[in-house]
């Protein structure tokens, strides 16, 4: 059993069903994709620069700053000052620290079994060659690929590719329930207290309308309608929604400048988005918004 060579993000067979993907189009898609590889390569804890960007995740592509603010739009990327974040990347990739230690831990374990290895009796004299059946089997095995042993234990061989993420195998249960990279609501994500699970329809129409009324981008009601019924009968409170639009439109990190980008309703509401922590200060001060 070998691993493949070079480092690699992992990704969902089932990423392209999530609805933000769906929405953003399939060139904000390609842009999407080429950027979790990059990350992974350059070990960013899933941030590009703009100059990033434009010359290696988007060569080639003529409209790359509308591709990122596609994304943006959409949820699946963050916008920053002097580049762009991959949402949740640290929710399901282990981190440039957590990867430094990994490797020195592992290299101190293979120091520590060579050293183990070293008996007296194994000296050889000077007139006597080691035979083959004796020889480091280690030798043998190509850099960058790890052995039978080292592969089933998990751990990070010294000579495998950068990047190589030794958490990912302890995850893969929980990969499984949910799309690696989703922006949608799950069965795991966490419901608001005093769920309305059996709101009457008249009572729901009255919130939804409140919510609309508050809600700063007023586009494709119908479907927006659809996602606030969803997530009401998933447990949503309704109060909680209304009060997380209220912040969205004021929040000045979506009102700034620079950005300039509101969800759609159906999209926010889909992406269960009313639990974000937003800055709704004057000073604008938008550190840790994002709550990954």
């Amino acid at each position: 059993m070998t691993r493949r060579l070079g480092p690699y993000a992992p990704l969902s067979a089932t990423y392209a069903t999530d609805d933000a993907i769906i929405e953003a189009g399939e060139k904000a898609e390609l842009l999407y994709v080429r950027g979790l590889a990059f990350c992974a390569a350059s070990e960013s804890d899933g941030f590009i620069t703009r100059a990033q960007l434009k010359r290696f995740v988007g060569a080639g592509m003529d409209d790359v700053m509308d591709r990122a603010a596609c994304l943006v739009e959409f949820g699946l990327w963050e916008e920053e000052a002097s580049g762009f974040l991959v949402r949740a990347w640290l929710k399901w990739n282990a981190s440039a620290e957590e990867l430094g230690r990994a490797r020195r831990k592992d290299r101190e374990r293979k120091a520590a079994k060579k050293a183990e290895q070293i008996q007296p009796e194994d000296v050889l004299e000077d007139d006597e060659t080691p035979s083959s059946e004796s020889a480091d089997d280690s030798a043998r095995i190509p850099a960058g690929i790890q052995s039978e042993d080292d592969a089933e234990s998990g751990d990070r061989s010294e000579g495998s590719p950068d990047g190589f993420q030794p958490r990912a195998g302890a995850r893969v249960e929980a990969r499984a329930r949910n799309s690696l990279h989703s922006t949608s609501l799950n069965e795991n994500s966490p419901s608001p207290q005093g769920g309305a699970r059996g709101l009457r329809r008249a009572d729901s129409e009255t919130k939804f309308e409140e919510f609309w009324k508050n809600y700063p981008r007023k586009v494709g009601k119908p479907d927006a309608r659809k996602a606030w019924d969803k997530a009401v009968k998933a447990g949503a409170n309704p109060d909680d929604i209304i009060a997380g639009a209220v912040n969205y439109d004021r929040d000045p990190v979506r009102r700034s400048s620079e950005i300039k980008f509101t969800a759609h309703p159906t999209t926010w509401l889909n992406q269960g988005r009313w639990t974000d922590e937003v800055a709704v200060t004057a000073s604008g001060n938008s550190s840790g918004w994002w709550n990954n």
